[in-house]
């Protein structure tokens, strides 16, 4: 493990093991391992403005897959989206990259007049590397 990663998880010392490994896990992850810089691939605009306006132009991305993908061959430090995104791909791409829950959305369910959000427990996805 890096300085710099030790680093910053010292800053968060009252944290359980769990929290600290997970984001020990986020730092040391894809092409920007070890420098405690972060990137993540969001994905959510299918679920707030409808898949058409979002995936139409490339229309691999209606694939929930297809993020996965593209956020591994990028070099994602993680790939974030809505808990049904993640479970489209979690088991094909389990231990490839890790997975954070977006909790927080806004769908087009609801009347713009009605901005309440749909609350969800925020998860950090068990990743386990592979052999």
């Amino acid at each position: 493990m890096t300085h710099r990663v030790k680093e910053i998880l010292s800053w968060y010392g009252s944290d359980n093991p769990g929290t600290l490994t997970n984001l020990a896990r986020l730092l040391n992850h894809g092409k920007l391992a070890g420098t405690g810089k972060v990137v993540m691939l969001p994905v959510d605009q299918g679920f707030e403005h409808g898949p058409a306006s979002s995936f139409a132009p490339n229309p691999p991305a209606y694939d929930p897959r297809y993020h996965f993908e593209l956020a591994i061959a990028a070099g994602c430090n993680a790939y974030t989206a809505p808990l049904g995104f993640l479970e489209a791909g979690a088991r094909e791409f389990a231990g490839e990259i890790p997975l954070i829950l977006k909790a927080n959305n806004h769908d087009v369910l609801l009347a713009e007049s009605d901005p309440t959000q749909a609350l969800t427990d925020c998860h950090f996805f068990g990743w386990a590397d592979r052999q």
